[in-house]
C-alpha cells in the first residue's frame, strides 16, 4: 500500500507487518496530487503545480517522464510526452502493459503514454470532459479511487 501526502508530496509505503518506509521524501515534487504503482513496484507521481509526471527513482530522486513548460497550449498527439504541456494533470494510473494514463482537467482529456514515451489523447478529443474531478468518486475505497475510475474510462 502506498500513501501520498498531498500537502508536502511525501509518499510512504506500508509493507506487511505494518512496516513503514519513505518512498519519496517531502518537497521533492511540488503540487503532487496522485500516484500510480506498476507491477514492478515503480511509483509514478503527477504534479498539477509543476504540470509534469515523474517516475520515482529513490526516496530523493525523480525523473520527468511527461510534461514541459507552458507553451502554445495546443493539444498534440503522437509526440514525445516530454515535449507536451500538461495543463492541469489531476489523476494518474498505469495498466498491466505499463501504459500510463493521465487525466488533464484543463484540456478535459484522458491521455495515454505508451512504453515508447509517445502521448496520445484517448477521451475528450471531440467533447471536452467538464468537471473532471467529479468523475473520481471513491467507489472502490479511498486509495487510488481516482485512478481506478480513470482506468475504467479508458481501457476496455
Amino acid at each position: 500500500l502506498y500513501v501520498l501526502y498531498e500537502q508536502n508530496g511525501t509518499i510512504i509505503k506500508v509493507q506487511s507487518g505494518n512496516k513503514v518506509m519513505v518512498a519519496l521524501k517531502p518537497g521533492i515534487v511540488k503540487g503532487a496530487v496522485d500516484i500510480a504503482v506498476n507491477s514492478r513496484d515503480t511509483i509514478f507521481v503527477v504534479s498539477s503545480e509543476e504540470h509534469r509526471v515523474y517516475r520515482v527513482e529513490n526516496d530523493s530522486t525523480v525523473i520527468v517522464i511527461a510534461g514541459t513548460k507552458p507553451g502554445d497550449n495546443l493539444v498534440r498527439n503522437n509526440v514525445s510526452a516530454l515535449q507536451y504541456y500538461l495543463g492541469n494533470p489531476i489523476a494518474i494510473d498505469v495498466d498491466n502493459q505499463w501504459n500510463i494514463y493521465i487525466a488533464d482537467e484543463r484540456f478535459g482529456l484522458i491521455r495515454r503514454i505508451k512504453n515508447d514515451g509517445i502521448i496520445t489523447s484517448l477521451v475528450g478529443t471531440t467533447n471536452k470532459i467538464k468537471n473532471m474531478t467529479q468523475l473520481f468518486r471513491y467507489r472502490h475505497g479511498p486509495q487510488h479511487a481516482r485512478a481506478r475510475v480513470l482506468r475504467d474510462m479508458t481501457v476496455p
